[in-house]
């Protein structure tokens, strides 16, 4: 594994890690994760497979078990104060300038199956509980300095077993696609989705209201963080513009996207 300076290309650090199958730096790139292919150690002792340097020494600085490579990575403040990983049920905040002294904040969340950090100066983290057994699904959002207070905004929802979600740019709000494997009205191959729009400070969410049915295939933000587009529909493709997640004002029928305002 080598890090070279992008712009003269001088080899910056080698390290010798066989296996590594993922690689990501954190944003300003500090620190560099590396994800190895999990293995079971024959003296029961666990494989820490996620390990985290530091770009500028080499330094191995903290290491995990991390058997999914599913959300493998830490995920980042913008500014590197904080980091945070799932783990089972809960959620273990670290300081990355001092990884030694390991959690310095947790939260647990019954049932949680994936976290998204959030961008931006106030940093929130979105927890994605499934369906279960009966009971709703739900998203809640929490401000990540004040953990232990209730989530600033949730909502609940069916037809929920798993999730995508994306902040904008600004951590302002929470755009989560709700998926199932299997629709049981059987009109899609494709399962059941849904589209919902949160605002991270609670005084605003919503369903987002497409004009035709079908699965949602993906969905974007757009760097002003006010207008999002959303990929959708079985068979005609269509390409609606909107003001507001409910207002349409065009559609062009060239592609099946959506592009909408989240003002």
């Amino acid at each position: 594994m080598r890090i070279h300076q992008a712009e003269t290309a001088d080899l910056l650090q080698e390290l010798a890690i066989p296996n590594v199958v993922e690689l990501k730096f954190s944003p300003r790139g500090t620190y560099l994760s590396l994800w190895e292919r999990h293995v079971k150690l024959g003296d029961g002792a666990q494989h820490k497979n996620l390990r985290i340097f530091s770009v500028s020494t080499g330094e191995e600085l903290i290491s995990f078990s991390q058997k999914s490579l599913d959300g493998w990575d830490v995920q980042y403040t913008i500014s590197e104060s904080h980091a945070i990983r799932l783990v089972g049920q809960e959620v273990h905040v670290f300081n990355p300038a001092e990884w030694g002294k390991g959690i310095v904040d947790r939260l647990k969340v019954e049932g949680a199956s994936g976290i998204t950090l959030s961008p931006g100066l106030n940093p929130s983290v979105a927890i994605f509980v499934p369906e279960k057994k009966g009971q709703p699904a739900s998203v809640r959002v929490y401000s990540l300095h004040s953990l232990s207070a209730p989530p600033t905004c949730q909502k609940t929802f069916f037809k929920a077993e798993k999730s995508q979600i994306k902040w904008n740019n600004l951590g302002t709000q929470v755009l989560v696609l709700t998926q199932t494997d299997v629709d049981n009205t059987n009109k899609s191959y494709y399962g059941q989705s849904g589209l919902y729009l949160l605002s991270a400070a609670g005084n605003f969410d919503c369903r987002v209201s497409l004009d035709k049915e079908g699965p949602i295939h993906d969905f974007a933000w757009s760097p002003n963080s006010k207008e999002f587009g959303v990929v959708y529909g079985c068979k005609i493709a269509y390409l609606p513009l909107a003001v507001s997640p409910s207002r349409l004002i065009y559609s062009h029928a060239r592609a099946s996207d959506a592009l909408r305002s989240a003002r």
